[in-house]
Parts: C-alpha cells; structure tokens; sequence
C-alpha cells in the first residue's frame, strides 16, 4: 500500500461540532455520517418508520462525546426509545444540527436525494 493511501485511510475525518441542549449537560456534539451510515440512514428514512424513529435513527448515529465516541447505538431499539422519550424540542434540535453539519436535505426522506 503506497504511503499516500495510508494517510488517507489512517486519518478519521468525522468532524464534530458542539451541539448545545437546554437541560442536558454541556460537552455534546454531533458528527459527520460515514458513507456506510448514510446509506443505512437513508434506508431508514425510506421506510415505513414514523417520523420521530427516522430522527431517533439518524440522532443515535451522529451524536457523540467530546472524543467522538457515539452516545447512543442506533441498531439497539433501547437507545432509540430513549430518546423518543425525551422531548421533541430536543429531536429537533439535534436533528437540525446534524442536517446542517452534513449538509443533508432538511427532510427525513431527503437523506436519500443528496
């Protein structure tokens, strides 16, 4: 494997930006889909799903420590209803910060078109 191709595949370039939420504690963030969790993402958001699974969904895979590490496991439906338990004001606030930092169509079903 040619030096070049090393650093590429040796760097993680999930990006984080902090996310702030009223009553949660500081130090969240949320970051970059990979490729492979786009795809799973968009499968998701093209099913029969409610809307608020589809958010849960794409939340669990994108939310994250200040290190990176996920907070929630989106294929574990404990975490998922979880957070279908908190409120929607918090879906929508992290929904909106990982729509804007990965740059996705601000509909659940716009994973797909973009």
């Amino acid at each position: 494997m040619s030096e070049l191709k090393n650093r590429i595949l040796s760097r993680r370039d999930l990006e984080r930006v902090p996310v702030d939420v009223p009553g949660w504690p500081p130090g969240l963030h949320v970051r970059l889909m990979t490729g492979r969790e786009r795809d799973r993402a968009t499968r998701v958001c093209e099913s029969d799903r409610p809307d608020s699974e589809k958010m849960a969904y794409v939340i669990a895979t994108c939310l994250v420590d200040p290190e990176g590490v996920n907070l929630f496991d989106p294929e574990n439906p404990e975490d998922l209803a979880a957070l279908l338990d908190t409120s929607f004001r918090t879906l929508k606030i992290l929904w909106d910060a990982i729509v804007e930092h990965n740059k996705l169509d601000q509909s659940k079903e716009g994973l797909a078109k973009n």
